[in-house]
């Protein structure tokens, strides 16, 4: 069985024995180059991307011309049917001898007929002009985004941090870097963090392009003593710059309000039990200790989440998680209190016992004074 090419020539060759003319396939071409203008180190590598196209089945043979007077060698393709196909080529060049140069591509279709596409217009200019990273001049910290800048102080409380354990609060943090010379940078370069001196922070694989602004979100635990943030773009120096003595200028003075004194812990003891006006129990659960509840409390729901346990007569009853009776966190700083309301009914009198943090969750200054025993009466 012949191939449609094969079929294709067989018509042209009965129609010309008969002296019959035929319209000779139409084809197009186009290129285009990436990128079109190239500033930094040489050898600079060009990229030619382009378009063939006809309008009939056959074998087309093309090559790419340059502005230099270079050629390439031909090459063929075929077409079964009518349609498109795609071509690419490259083209390094630039250095010491050549510093500037402005020139184009194109490709000439030589086979079935001459066709030439658009000149794919480029310009190189060499510069050995060295990349300067640096900081952008903000930091936003917390869950409210609070805007410092450089040398400026700010205050955090626990409503900014998104999470607190055993008294160490984490916060976002948000900030920007630059590339100021007009050099891309391909990286990868690190930035890092640092709060008094030690690493908190640390933001791997980066890179930038010419005078390109990045935003960086990253979590960091930091305090609860005052101290120093510190930002250090390029850190490791991995990347030769320009200027090397602007990359660690960044720098915030941060004061914590309402955290707990580093090392400290939260004591959660039972302060009372006592009956409602409909005779069920509740138990008002109190934070004795100096630190707070970490937010995991909260944060994490596990069967051996930190609860409320109850006991009738010496009988395991049930209970309730912190995260479940305490949704507002009212435990969660020292002398912080939160009722658990149960649905537990004495009808007459029973002994009660109330134990928190059963499943020793949570990290505390005295894991002995955890359960509180009473008898109750109902009144009604």
């Amino acid at each position: 069985m012949k191939s449609a090419f094969g079929r294709f020539l067989v018509l042209v060759i009965l129609l010309s024995t008969m002296g019959i003319a035929y319209a000779a396939p139409e084809i197009t071409a186009n290129l285009t180059a990436s990128p079109t203008s190239f500033s930094g180190k040489c050898p600079a590598l060009i990229k030619f991307s382009g378009t063939i196209s006809v309008s009939a089945p056959g074998k087309i043979q093309y090559k790419f011309i340059r502005s230099d007077g270079a050629n390439a060698p031909v090459q063929t393709l075929e077409f079964d049917k009518p349609g498109i196909r795609t071509v690419n080529t490259t083209w390094t060049l630039g250095g010491p001898g050549l510093p500037v140069y402005e020139g184009w591509e194109a490709i000439q279709v030589v086979y079935p007929q001459q066709v030439t596409s658009n000149k794919a217009g480029f310009k190189v200019e060499c510069s050995e002009k060295k990349p300067d990273l640096g900081m952008y001049g903000f930091l936003k910290i917390g869950k409210h985004k609070k805007l410092v800048k450089w040398n400026e102080t700010i205050t955090l409380t626990p409503d900014d941090a998104f999470l607190v354990s055993n008294g160490k609060p984490a916060f976002d943090l948000y900030y920007s870097y630059r590339e100021y010379a007009g050099v891309a940078v391909p990286g990868p370069f690190k930035n890092k963090i640092f709060f008094n001196g030690s690493l908190v922070s640390q933001q791997t694989n980066l890179s930038t392009g010419p005078q390109e602004i990045k935003n960086v979100h990253t979590q960091a635990y930091l305090g609860p003593e005052d101290g120093k943030i510190q930002i250090k773009v390029d850190a490791d120096n991995e990347v030769s710059e320009s200027r090397e003595d602007n990359n660690f200028h960044f720098y915030v003075n941060v004061k914590f309000k309402g955290f707990s004194p580093a090392g400290s812990r939260p004591d959660l003891v039972i302060e009372d039990i006592a009956l409602g006006k409909d005779c069920t129990v509740m138990v008002k659960v109190r934070n004795v200790g100096s630190g707070m509840v970490p937010d995991e409390v909260w944060t994490i729901h596990k069967p051996e989440s930190s609860a409320v346990y109850l006991a009738v007569n010496g009988k395991g009853w049930g209970g309730s998680t912190i995260w479940r009776f305490d949704s507002t966190k009212q435990l969660q700083n020292p002398g912080g209190t939160a009722v658990y309301r149960s649905t537990l009914k004495v009808p007459k009198g029973a002994v009660i016992s109330a134990r928190i943090d059963h499943t020793n969750q949570v990290a505390e200054s005295n894991e002995t004074n955890n359960v509180k025993t009473k008898k109750l009466y109902c009144k009604k």
